[in-house]
């Protein structure tokens, strides 16, 4: 069965700024490269502070073994924006409501630019080992446009907004009233600056370090360590450490007082999985270097553990808008009472941004409509406000010229085509003889015998 869409059901969508959406894919690309690289390079390296292998090497080595698989791998990188590209261009058809629409066209934008930059790591190694060599520096000429215009795909998909002014208006209002929601259950809690947290860990840090370096050395259990180098290095490691898992604890308790979405919760898993093994990784590097600092991470990474648990409790009770009886501890209660602050100053951020975005759109809607009705307004646009909408003034004037002069260029192609074919079906030769041309009247004549013949065989076989 044939879907018939009217008219009234499509949806006009505006594009975004192909620059912004350009260096936010390279900021990503640049990102997840460098990090890709770094973590093989401590990998490849056992975790010594004396690597064997520089960065470079290690670029060169991945490359001369990805060369031969990077051509399939634009081949699955094409395929996939191919098939974002036809469902963009067929979302309105599968789905009448804005909103599936604008949902639709946000995960086919992710899902293109996630093709694009998992492959950047293995383009940027085929490229560093491709130019060591002139017989494999023909590779560049490949890879290199092929790998550019997929990014321009990308680039170019990333422009399409969610979806129409209407509905990203109501999306704008639902944010609205969502900040003001999460702005109204924290706003009676207690919370702390950032400073009061930097201050605890650094004294827990400092403190449980302190105690455990002077006890072994009062023991003597050091011999052959200078305490005053390997000391102080092993103490910075403890305190990079630290402050890593702190912080991604005290992003995971702001974003779970605000929101426990599937996206919100996936997000905090994710970030946890990172930053517990970055902290086992430095523990490791800090007992390497000086041995006696492994009890006091060994009891902060029992602390931290327990004040992970404690912060998964307590943002699920702040989202019941459970009142806690008691004031938090000064220790473990830290990371909460930061992670309340940075939340409602989060709430605050999303409700004014959505208040921008309601006034962008309802300008927008309703300087669409005046200008369809061909309404003129009374005043001249202000300098700033209006300087969109003459623009865009400017560009429609310019479209809709273009427009005028290729249906005239159409409008005179077929005119000459329709009179060539008419010309053609005239007779080619005036002398030609007169019975090739008949007359009307003689015409009728011939058709009256004619009938009048068979009138009078008919008359004869019934007769």
């Amino acid at each position: 069965m044939t879907q018939v869409v009217s008219p009234a059901t499509t949806r006009s969508v505006g594009r975004r700024d192909w620059r912004a959406v350009a260096l936010g894919e390279a900021l990503v690309i640049v990102t997840f490269a460098g990090g890709f690289f770094t973590i093989l390079w401590i990998i490849w390296n056992q975790f010594t502070p004396a690597p064997s292998m520089s960065w470079v090497q290690l670029v060169i080595a991945l490359g001369s073994g990805a060369s031969r698989h990077l051509m399939s791998a634009f081949g699955v990188v094409a395929t996939v924006q191919l098939a974002c590209l036809i469902a963009i261009v067929t979302g309105q058809i599968v789905h009448q409501d804005g909103a599936e629409e604008a949902k639709l066209r946000s995960m086919l934008s992710l899902i293109s630019l996630a093709a694009v930059v998992t492959i950047a790591p293995a383009v940027l190694a085929v490229v560093v080992d491709a130019a060591q060599t002139v017989e494999e520096g023909g590779l560049l000429l490949v890879a290199v446009p092929i790998y550019l215009l997929q990014l321009a795909i990308s680039t170019a998909i990333g422009t399409f907004e969610v979806g129409d002014d209407r509905t990203l208006l109501r999306f704008a209002q639902e944010r609205r009233d969502r900040a003001q929601a999460q702005i109204e259950r924290l706003e009676n809690r207690d919370s702390a600056r950032p400073a009061h947290l930097v201050v605890v860990v650094a004294a827990a840090v400092l403190g449980s370090s302190g105690i455990a370096i002077g006890i072994a050395s009062l023991l003597g259990g050091i011999q052959g360590k200078s305490p005053h180098v390997d000391g102080l290095i092993a103490l910075f490691l403890v305190l990079v450490g630290t402050s890593a898992w702190v912080l991604g604890l005290v992003v995971t308790n702001a974003q779970l007082k605000l929101t426990a979405r599937t996206m919100d919760v996936v997000s905090v898993v994710v970030l946890l999985s990172v930053i517990v093994p970055y902290y086992l990784l430095l523990v490791l590097l800090a007992v390497v270097t000086y041995w006696p600092v492994a009890l006091p991470m060994t009891l902060i990474g029992v602390v931290l553990a327990v004040l992970t648990v404690t912060t998964i409790v307590e943002t699920h009770r702040v989202r019941r808008n459970v009142v806690p009886k008691h004031p938090p501890a000064p220790v473990l209660g830290a990371v909460g009472l930061v992670g309340t602050h940075e939340a409602m100053r989060t709430a605050r951020k999303e409700k004014a941004s959505a208040q921008k975005s309601i006034t962008k759109y309802s300008r927008s809607i309703v300087e669409g409509h005046r200008v369809r009705r061909n309404v003129v307004p009374k005043h001249l646009p202000a300098p700033v406000l209006g300087a969109v909408g003459l623009v865009g003034t400017h560009e429609a004037m310019r479209t809709a010229r273009k427009e005028k002069v290729s249906g005239q260029k159409t409008i005179t192609k077929y005119s000459r085509s329709i009179a060539a074919r008419a010309e053609q079906s005239l007779p080619t030769s005036p002398t030609s003889p007169p019975s090739a041309t008949m007359a009307p009247g003689a015409t009728r004549k011939r058709t009256r015998r004619t009938v009048s013949r068979i009138h009078r065989v008919f008359d004869a076989l019934f007769r």
